[in-house]
Protein backbone atom coordinates (compact mmCIF):
# COMPACT_ATOMS: atom_id res chain seq x y z
CA UNK A 1 0.00 0.00 0.00
CA UNK A 2 3.11 2.44 1.07
CA UNK A 3 4.10 1.60 -2.72
CA UNK A 4 1.15 2.90 -4.39
CA UNK A 5 1.22 5.37 -2.42
CA UNK A 6 4.88 6.23 -3.37
CA UNK A 7 3.60 5.91 -7.16
CA UNK A 8 0.66 8.16 -6.54
CA UNK A 9 2.73 11.25 -5.52
CA UNK A 10 5.36 10.45 -8.24
CA UNK A 11 2.98 10.34 -11.11
CA UNK A 12 1.11 13.48 -10.36
CA UNK A 13 3.90 15.54 -10.01
CA UNK A 14 4.86 14.66 -13.63
CA UNK A 15 1.84 15.47 -14.15
CA UNK A 16 0.50 11.98 -15.10
CA UNK A 17 -2.79 12.23 -13.90
CA UNK A 18 -4.25 8.97 -15.42
CA UNK A 19 -1.45 7.04 -13.94
CA UNK A 20 -1.83 8.65 -10.42
CA UNK A 21 -5.44 8.42 -10.49
CA UNK A 22 -4.75 4.32 -11.46
CA UNK A 23 -2.29 4.22 -8.24
CA UNK A 24 -5.23 5.91 -5.89
CA UNK A 25 -7.67 3.57 -7.07
CA UNK A 26 -5.44 0.44 -6.49
CA UNK A 27 -4.52 2.41 -2.93
CA UNK A 28 -8.44 2.57 -2.23
CA UNK A 29 -8.97 -0.70 -3.06
CA UNK A 30 -5.79 -2.27 -1.39
CA UNK A 31 -6.63 -0.13 1.92
CA UNK A 32 -10.87 -1.08 1.67
CA UNK A 33 -9.13 -4.80 1.59
CA UNK A 34 -6.98 -5.00 4.30
CA UNK A 35 -10.09 -3.15 6.52
CA UNK A 36 -12.22 -5.89 5.57
CA UNK A 37 -9.82 -8.16 6.50
CA UNK A 38 -8.98 -6.28 9.79
CA UNK A 39 -12.85 -5.98 9.95
CA UNK A 40 -13.10 -9.73 9.75
CA UNK A 41 -10.65 -10.54 12.05
CA UNK A 42 -12.21 -8.34 14.97
CA UNK A 43 -15.40 -9.87 14.49
CA UNK A 44 -14.39 -13.19 14.51
CA UNK A 45 -12.14 -12.13 17.98
CA UNK A 46 -15.42 -10.96 19.13
CA UNK A 47 -17.24 -13.78 18.23
CA UNK A 48 -14.46 -15.83 19.77
CA UNK A 49 -14.33 -13.78 23.04
CA UNK A 50 -18.00 -14.15 23.20
CA UNK A 51 -18.21 -17.96 22.46
CA UNK A 52 -15.46 -18.74 25.34
CA UNK A 53 -17.48 -16.10 27.95
CA UNK A 54 -20.82 -18.39 26.38
CA UNK A 55 -18.69 -21.60 27.38
CA UNK A 56 -17.49 -20.09 30.59
CA UNK A 57 -20.82 -19.08 32.17
CA UNK A 58 -22.37 -22.23 30.90
CA UNK A 59 -19.81 -24.07 32.70
CA UNK A 60 -20.31 -21.66 35.81
CA UNK A 61 -23.79 -22.12 35.83
CA UNK A 62 -23.50 -25.77 35.76
CA UNK A 63 -20.54 -25.80 38.89
CA UNK A 64 -23.72 -23.60 40.42
CA UNK A 65 -26.00 -26.46 40.20
CA UNK A 66 -24.18 -29.17 40.26
CA UNK A 67 -22.69 -27.47 43.91
CA UNK A 68 -26.85 -26.54 44.71
CA UNK A 69 -27.69 -29.99 43.53
CA UNK A 70 -25.39 -31.95 45.53
CA UNK A 71 -26.40 -29.03 48.70
CA UNK A 72 -30.05 -30.78 47.89
CA UNK A 73 -29.06 -34.27 47.99
CA UNK A 74 -26.69 -34.28 51.32
CA UNK A 75 -29.74 -31.89 52.71
CA UNK A 76 -32.58 -34.70 51.76
CA UNK A 77 -29.80 -37.62 52.95
CA UNK A 78 -29.61 -35.40 56.16
CA UNK A 79 -33.66 -35.44 56.14
CA UNK A 80 -33.94 -38.97 55.74
CA UNK A 81 -31.62 -39.57 58.77
CA UNK A 82 -33.52 -37.92 60.86
CA UNK A 83 -36.28 -39.26 59.93
CA UNK A 84 -35.17 -42.72 60.59
CA UNK A 85 -33.46 -41.53 63.87
CA UNK A 86 -36.82 -39.97 64.94
CA UNK A 87 -39.33 -43.00 63.56
CA UNK A 88 -36.62 -45.65 65.69
CA UNK A 89 -37.07 -43.13 68.75
CA UNK A 90 -40.72 -43.13 68.28
CA UNK A 91 -40.76 -46.97 68.06
CA UNK A 92 -39.28 -47.27 71.13
CA UNK A 93 -41.21 -44.51 73.08
CA UNK A 94 -44.37 -46.87 71.96
CA UNK A 95 -42.25 -50.09 73.00
CA UNK A 96 -41.67 -48.44 76.55
CA UNK A 97 -45.19 -46.79 77.06
CA UNK A 98 -46.88 -50.26 75.85
CA UNK A 99 -44.80 -52.69 78.45
CA UNK A 100 -45.46 -49.82 81.06
CA UNK A 101 -49.56 -49.82 80.05
CA UNK A 102 -49.29 -53.49 80.47
CA UNK A 103 -47.68 -53.39 83.61
CA UNK A 104 -49.69 -50.55 85.05
CA UNK A 105 -53.28 -52.99 83.93
CA UNK A 106 -51.84 -55.73 85.62
CA UNK A 107 -51.67 -53.96 88.94
CA UNK A 108 -54.73 -52.67 88.26
CA UNK A 109 -56.56 -55.20 87.79
CA UNK A 110 -55.02 -57.11 90.39
CA UNK A 111 -56.37 -53.77 92.25
CA UNK A 112 -59.31 -54.32 90.74
CA UNK A 113 -59.97 -58.23 91.76
CA UNK A 114 -58.67 -57.65 95.27
CA UNK A 115 -60.90 -54.41 95.70
CA UNK A 116 -63.98 -56.88 94.35
CA UNK A 117 -63.31 -59.45 96.53
CA UNK A 118 -63.03 -56.59 99.46
CA UNK A 119 -66.67 -55.68 98.29
CA UNK A 120 -67.90 -58.86 98.55
CA UNK A 121 -66.60 -59.80 101.77
CA UNK A 122 -67.97 -56.77 103.18
CA UNK A 123 -71.31 -57.22 101.70
CA UNK A 124 -71.18 -60.64 103.31
CA UNK A 125 -70.65 -59.38 106.59
CA UNK A 126 -72.83 -57.10 106.08
CA UNK A 127 -75.86 -59.31 104.94
CA UNK A 128 -74.62 -61.74 107.88
CA UNK A 129 -75.00 -59.07 110.34
CA UNK A 130 -78.05 -58.02 109.39
CA UNK A 131 -79.36 -61.92 109.61
CA UNK A 132 -78.60 -62.00 112.80
CA UNK A 133 -79.63 -58.67 113.97
CA UNK A 134 -83.28 -60.18 112.15
CA UNK A 135 -83.23 -63.54 113.84
CA UNK A 136 -82.60 -62.17 117.29
CA UNK A 137 -85.30 -59.94 116.89
CA UNK A 138 -87.74 -62.53 115.64
CA UNK A 139 -86.73 -64.91 119.09
CA UNK A 140 -86.58 -62.07 121.44
CA UNK A 141 -89.84 -61.49 123.87
CA UNK A 142 -89.18 -58.50 125.52
CA UNK A 143 -90.19 -55.28 123.46
CA UNK A 144 -87.15 -53.07 124.58
CA UNK A 145 -84.87 -55.44 123.65
CA UNK A 146 -85.94 -56.07 120.07
CA UNK A 147 -86.83 -52.24 119.59
CA UNK A 148 -82.93 -51.63 120.34
CA UNK A 149 -81.88 -54.33 117.72
CA UNK A 150 -84.18 -53.00 115.59
CA UNK A 151 -82.49 -49.68 116.52
CA UNK A 152 -79.32 -51.31 115.46
CA UNK A 153 -80.32 -53.12 112.27
CA UNK A 154 -81.67 -50.34 110.74
CA UNK A 155 -78.39 -48.11 111.00
CA UNK A 156 -76.62 -50.58 109.86
CA UNK A 157 -79.08 -51.08 106.73
CA UNK A 158 -78.41 -47.45 106.24
CA UNK A 159 -74.69 -48.08 105.73
CA UNK A 160 -75.48 -51.63 103.31
CA UNK A 161 -77.91 -49.60 101.20
CA UNK A 162 -74.41 -47.25 100.34
CA UNK A 163 -72.00 -49.93 99.97
CA UNK A 164 -74.19 -51.78 97.45
CA UNK A 165 -74.70 -48.96 95.65
CA UNK A 166 -70.73 -48.81 95.50
CA UNK A 167 -70.33 -52.29 94.72
CA UNK A 168 -72.60 -52.06 91.84
CA UNK A 169 -71.32 -49.01 90.16
CA UNK A 170 -67.71 -48.72 89.96
CA UNK A 171 -67.82 -46.12 87.97
CA UNK A 172 -68.45 -43.16 90.77
CA UNK A 173 -68.03 -42.88 94.14
CA UNK A 174 -71.06 -40.64 94.88
CA UNK A 175 -74.50 -41.59 95.89
CA UNK A 176 -77.88 -40.30 94.26
CA UNK A 177 -79.56 -38.96 98.04
CA UNK A 178 -83.06 -39.15 96.54
CA UNK A 179 -83.09 -42.97 95.42
CA UNK A 180 -80.63 -43.59 98.60
CA UNK A 181 -82.99 -41.94 101.65
CA UNK A 182 -86.40 -42.87 99.71
CA UNK A 183 -85.51 -47.06 100.28
CA UNK A 184 -83.61 -45.80 103.92
CA UNK A 185 -86.79 -44.29 104.96
CA UNK A 186 -89.17 -47.20 103.43
CA UNK A 187 -86.82 -49.54 105.38
CA UNK A 188 -87.21 -47.79 108.41
CA UNK A 189 -90.73 -47.71 108.15
CA UNK A 190 -91.22 -51.47 107.01
CA UNK A 191 -88.79 -52.55 110.25
CA UNK A 192 -91.74 -51.44 112.50
CA UNK A 193 -94.72 -53.33 110.97
CA UNK A 194 -98.29 -53.02 112.85
CA UNK A 195 -99.87 -50.03 112.94
CA UNK A 196 -96.65 -47.99 113.35
CA UNK A 197 -95.75 -48.41 110.27
CA UNK A 198 -99.25 -48.68 108.05
CA UNK A 199 -100.87 -45.39 109.63
CA UNK A 200 -97.91 -43.07 109.21
CA UNK A 201 -97.56 -41.73 105.60
CA UNK A 202 -93.64 -40.83 103.87
CA UNK A 203 -93.46 -37.01 102.37
CA UNK A 204 -90.21 -37.26 100.28
CA UNK A 205 -89.25 -34.05 98.49
CA UNK A 206 -85.39 -34.42 97.66
CA UNK A 207 -83.63 -32.32 94.85
CA UNK A 208 -81.51 -34.13 92.70
CA UNK A 209 -78.25 -34.28 94.09
CA UNK A 210 -75.13 -36.30 94.45
CA UNK A 211 -72.90 -36.37 97.23
CA UNK A 212 -69.75 -38.41 98.24
CA UNK A 213 -69.95 -41.66 100.10
CA UNK A 214 -69.01 -40.04 103.38
CA UNK A 215 -71.05 -37.21 103.07
CA UNK A 216 -74.15 -39.71 102.35
CA UNK A 217 -73.55 -42.20 105.43
CA UNK A 218 -73.63 -39.68 107.73
CA UNK A 219 -77.18 -38.09 106.59
CA UNK A 220 -78.52 -41.68 106.30
CA UNK A 221 -76.98 -41.83 109.56
CA UNK A 222 -79.19 -39.08 110.70
CA UNK A 223 -82.30 -39.36 108.91
CA UNK A 224 -82.51 -43.23 110.37
CA UNK A 225 -81.97 -41.83 113.66
CA UNK A 226 -84.33 -39.08 113.44
CA UNK A 227 -86.93 -41.61 111.78
CA UNK A 228 -86.67 -43.89 114.09
CA UNK A 229 -87.43 -41.31 116.87
CA UNK A 230 -90.84 -40.39 114.90
CA UNK A 231 -91.75 -43.62 114.61
CA UNK A 232 -91.43 -44.48 118.30
CA UNK A 233 -92.50 -41.90 120.21
CA UNK A 234 -94.47 -39.33 117.56
CA UNK A 235 -97.89 -41.02 116.97
CA UNK A 236 -98.84 -43.65 119.56
CA UNK A 237 -100.34 -45.96 116.91
CA UNK A 238 -102.09 -42.61 115.08
CA UNK A 239 -102.07 -41.51 111.63
CA UNK A 240 -99.47 -39.10 110.82
CA UNK A 241 -96.74 -37.85 108.16
CA UNK A 242 -93.08 -37.99 108.10
CA UNK A 243 -91.77 -35.63 105.73
CA UNK A 244 -88.25 -35.25 104.48
CA UNK A 245 -87.12 -32.76 102.22
CA UNK A 246 -83.47 -31.58 100.61
CA UNK A 247 -82.78 -28.51 98.79
CA UNK A 248 -79.76 -27.25 97.45
CA UNK A 249 -78.98 -23.61 99.08
CA UNK A 250 -76.42 -21.67 96.69
CA UNK A 251 -73.71 -23.51 94.79
CA UNK A 252 -72.33 -25.61 98.12
CA UNK A 253 -74.66 -26.12 100.78
CA UNK A 254 -77.96 -27.61 101.19
CA UNK A 255 -80.89 -27.75 103.60
CA UNK A 256 -82.03 -30.71 104.90
CA UNK A 257 -85.44 -30.72 106.74
CA UNK A 258 -87.45 -33.24 109.06
CA UNK A 259 -90.02 -33.02 110.67
CA UNK A 260 -93.32 -35.15 111.96
CA UNK A 261 -96.50 -34.22 112.75
CA UNK A 262 -96.91 -36.19 116.12
CA UNK A 263 -97.25 -35.03 119.59
CA UNK A 264 -94.02 -33.20 119.88
CA UNK A 265 -91.53 -33.55 122.64
CA UNK A 266 -91.69 -31.50 125.79
CA UNK A 267 -88.29 -30.56 126.11
CA UNK A 268 -85.12 -30.43 123.83
CA UNK A 269 -82.87 -32.55 124.41
CA UNK A 270 -81.60 -32.09 128.11
CA UNK A 271 -77.85 -33.34 127.74
CA UNK A 272 -78.10 -35.71 130.73
CA UNK A 273 -81.21 -36.98 128.91
CA UNK A 274 -79.80 -37.40 125.36
CA UNK A 275 -80.30 -40.61 123.44
CA UNK A 276 -77.51 -42.99 122.13
CA UNK A 277 -79.17 -42.02 118.75
CA UNK A 278 -79.44 -38.19 119.09
CA UNK A 279 -75.63 -38.51 120.72
CA UNK A 280 -74.86 -40.60 116.77
CA UNK A 281 -76.98 -37.74 115.39
CA UNK A 282 -74.93 -34.70 117.18
CA UNK A 283 -71.74 -36.63 115.84
CA UNK A 284 -72.67 -36.66 112.23
CA UNK A 285 -73.44 -33.12 112.53
CA UNK A 286 -70.35 -32.24 113.71
CA UNK A 287 -68.57 -34.09 111.16
CA UNK A 288 -70.47 -32.43 108.42
CA UNK A 289 -69.43 -29.27 109.87
CA UNK A 290 -73.44 -28.12 109.51
CA UNK A 291 -75.67 -26.45 112.09
CA UNK A 292 -78.65 -27.86 112.97
CA UNK A 293 -82.06 -26.63 114.90
CA UNK A 294 -84.51 -28.09 116.61
CA UNK A 295 -87.95 -27.60 117.46
CA UNK A 296 -91.12 -28.88 119.23
CA UNK A 297 -94.49 -27.05 118.87
CA UNK A 298 -97.15 -29.27 116.19
CA UNK A 299 -94.70 -32.18 115.87
CA UNK A 300 -90.95 -32.15 115.96
CA UNK A 301 -88.90 -30.46 113.76
CA UNK A 302 -84.99 -30.95 112.36
CA UNK A 303 -83.56 -28.84 110.19
CA UNK A 304 -79.80 -28.96 108.78
CA UNK A 305 -77.68 -26.52 106.90
CA UNK A 306 -74.76 -28.17 105.47
CA UNK A 307 -71.58 -27.08 103.17
CA UNK A 308 -70.64 -30.02 100.50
Amino acid sequence: MNAYAVKFSIFTQINDYKNALLYDNKKGALKDSLFSIEKSRAISELEIKYQTTQKENNIAALNRQNTLQNKIVKQQKLSIIVLIIAAVLLFMFFVIAYNSFRIKNKANQRIQTLMKDLHHRVKNNLQILSGLFTMQIESLSDEQSKAALRENETRLTSMNLIHHKLYHDHSTTQIEMEEYLTKLLHHVKASFGGDKAKNVELKIEISPLMLEADKAVAIGLIVNELATNAFKYAFDDKPGEIYLGIQKSGKSKILLSLYDNGKGIPHVHKKDEVSFGLKLVNLMTRQLGAQMNVSSGNGTSYKFEINI
